[in-house]
């Protein structure tokens, strides 16, 4: 009888482990320099390129993390090339640019869409562009394939960065008053796929913040603009899948079951 109550009870334990586990979040290739506990608010600070669009066309780039720093403990927790760490890096495109408003020097643009893919790379690429730029190519879903790279993050921009606009998703505002132009943009992501969400969650937001430079302004030309500073990611709560949520309720309801059985057997004993 005890052989059968262990049985059963394994068989419990293996149902709930593999709801626990049902997640279709993959693990990350990469370490973290440090302990992140669950809740952390990451900061992912960055550098890049990018082109220098007019209305009506497409503001995209390149860019690569170069380090990541805790929030909650004010730390960093990794850093490229640091402790044998390979390289994060990726694109963003699809931020599709309204018409600009304001008047010279002082000019405001916004943009709406937008999606940015980072993958990691156990080797350390200095070269973003010329190396990852022209060696990706994108898949079926048009999600871009780095060789040698796991998709590590896969953001989508969301509206919100202007109080009650239901499109704008990246905000704007640039001046010629200084040589080269500069300017500052912020505006949010949400997370929908990639390794990084086994540590912050699908659906966690990114709060996003840059600082260019733009020597040329002449449209359509290769990377004129460099881009900096960080996106403050913070994360999701997790929610099972409906086929965990079946079968941590199977686990359960099992459970419950093999408790009445041990119930009613001892008070046939007693």
């Amino acid at each position: 009888m005890k052989t059968k109550l262990s049985v059963n009870l394994a068989m419990i334990a293996a149902v709930v482990a593999l709801a626990a586990s049902g997640s279709s979040v993959q693990a990350d290739p990469f370490a973290f320099l440090g302990t992140v506990h669950a809740g952390d608010q990451l900061q992912l600070k960055y550098n890049g390129e990018e082109n220098v669009p007019t209305a009506g066309n497409f503001l995209y780039g390149v860019e690569y993390v170069t380090s990541i720093f805790d929030l909650t403990t004010q730390k960093t927790v990794w850093a490229e090339g640091l402790g044998g760490q390979g390289q994060i890096a990726g694109f963003f495109n699809n931020y599709l640019t309204n018409p600009p408003t304001g008047s010279p020097p002082n000019v405001n643009f916004t943009f709406t869409g937008g999606d940015t893919q980072l993958f990691y790379n156990p080797t350390v690429v200095h070269n973003v562009v010329g190396s990852m730029g022209t060696n990706a190519a994108p898949d079926a879903n048009g999600t871009y394939v780095v060789p040698g790279s796991t998709l590590w993050a896969d953001f989508k921009g969301i509206p919100g960065i202007i109080s009650g606009d239901p499109n704008v998703t990246l905000n704007s505002t640039a001046t010629s008053a200084t040589s080269p132009l500069t300017g500052t943009g912020d505006g949010y992501v949400q997370l929908i796929g990639g390794t990084f969400a086994s540590y912050v969650g699908l659906g966690a937001k990114g709060f996003l913040q840059s600082d260019f430079a733009a020597p040329s302004t002449t449209p359509g030309s290769d990377w004129p603009a460099s881009n900096h500073d960080p996106v403050t990611v913070t994360p999701a709560t997790f929610v099972p899948e409906p086929s965990s949520l079946a079968l941590m309720s199977l686990g359960m309801i099992s459970l419950l079951g093999l408790s009445r059985k041990i119930r009613r057997r001892k008070d046939v004993v007693a």
